[in-house]
């Protein structure tokens, strides 16, 4: 893993104090599952068996992507020496840490995990909320032993039924890069923002095309 090459948006991602909520969010085709991946890695690796994770969609159809880039992230540091249990969608890594993917569309959804402990919880596609009361609630699980920091990491792109909320809530709130107060978790948070343009990974001539195809005329 120490000759892990990643993009200038993926390294300052990993740069930011573990203490500090983000917000991922800019265009599509930036990177931002990958290192959602890595920020879980690096969380287990640091705290062990005492590291709960949680990723959550809306669908379980929507986690199908970020399993495979778990399993790609988990196979360059493990091999084959971590588990996956498909029915329970957990990933148990050699160190004791775990990583549960999860679904989450209605409140009674939430019911699941009412009373449980997470360390670090990610939400992806968060745009495809009407609402952040969900979202808000699943902070409750937020709970860890001490030494360890708690966090919550979101990401979406533009649009969707959830757009003004992310935007009011955490882009216009307190500019790219610079930490900011969230009134309602009374947390640091940053918004890091990313592009495809800056994804080096990527055939960005080819993706800008299919992007500039998909919109209307």
């Amino acid at each position: 893993m120490n000759d892990l090459v990643l993009s200038d948006f993926q390294n300052k991602v990993m740069t930011i104090p573990e203490d500090v909520d983000l917000f991922l969010g800019g265009g599509r085709g930036g990177g931002k599952s990958f290192v959602m991946a890595l920020l879980c890695l690096r969380h287990a690796e640091q705290y062990h068996d005492r590291a709960r994770m949680l990723f959550i969609r809306r669908t379980y159809a929507g986690l199908r992507d970020f399993e495979l880039t778990a399993r790609e992230v988990f196979g360059m540091a493990y091999g084959t020496g971590y588990g996956f249990n498909a029915s329970e969608h957990l990933f148990r890594l050699p160190n004791g840490s775990t990583l549960e993917l999860g679904q989450l569309e209605t409140h009674s959804d939430y019911q699941k995990y009412q009373g449980r402990s997470f360390t670090l919880l990610e939400t992806d596609e968060a745009g495809q909320y009407a609402t952040p009361e969900l979202l808000d609630a699943l902070r409750s699980n937020l709970r860890a032993p001490e030494g360890i920091p708690v966090r919550m990491v979101i990401a979406a792109n533009p649009g969707g039924v959830g757009h003004h909320w992310l935007a009011s809530r955490y882009v216009f709130a307190g500019g790219p890069w610079k930490p900011f107060l969230e009134e309602k978790s009374r947390r640091q948070w940053v918004y890091a923002p990313s592009t495809y343009d800056g994804n080096p990974f990527i055939d960005r001539e080819q993706y800008r095309q299919q992007l500039e195809s998909s919109c209307p005329e």
